[in-house]
């Protein structure tokens, strides 16, 4: 049962555990979230505790790979995703798993400070415009494997232009 999109503030309650889907192969994340929840007590001043709510986070691709390389146990962390919520039963126990698909995650700065550092996007060569256009090989992207020795260049004049400026063949 999906019970829509939600932002969860919280810590990192065991470390990233990076995974590979069995069937799809795609890259994956997970990570324990416990949310300390309370509220403001007008008559004392004072924060009454409300428990904690936990959740599994999982978050795909480079996401999941980012998140398993920034975060570790304790971390202050807001993920944004869809909530997934299951009921089982596995004929001696049940209870309920509460999962978020994130689609966002970033350390919490109300405690800390933090630094981030981009990552270059690593594009195949198949996917490469200067290679495809001057006649580089086509590689497929999921196995490396050498798909054809070469590709004929298309039009490499207007390439030649986008990498002189403009200028093209006239400029010396």
């Amino acid at each position: 049962m999906s019970d829509g999109y939600y932002t969860v503030s919280g810590n990192v309650t065991y470390e990233p555990r990076r995974r590979v889907g069995k069937e799809s192969g795609t890259p994956f994340t997970t990570f324990g979230l416990a949310e300390n929840r309370s509220r403001y007590d007008s008559v004392t001043g004072e924060s009454v505790p409300l428990g904690t709510h936990f959740y599994e986070v999982v978050a795909f691709r480079s996401l999941g790979a980012n998140a398993a390389d920034s975060l570790k146990v304790g971390d202050p962390v807001v993920v944004h995703g869809r909530l997934k919520i299951d009921d089982w039963d596995n004929g001696e126990r049940q209870g309920t798993s509460v999962q978020i698909d994130a689609s966002s995650i970033g350390h919490d700065l109300t405690f800390g400070t933090s630094t981030y550092a981009k990552r270059r996007r690593v594009r195949s060569p198949s996917q490469d415009r200067v290679a495809t256009e001057l006649g580089g090989p086509r590689i497929d992207v999921r196995t490396g494997e050498v798909l054809d020795e070469a590709v004929p260049p298309q039009d490499a004049a207007p390439l030649r232009e986008d990498l002189d400026g403009g200028a093209g063949d006239d400029a010396a």
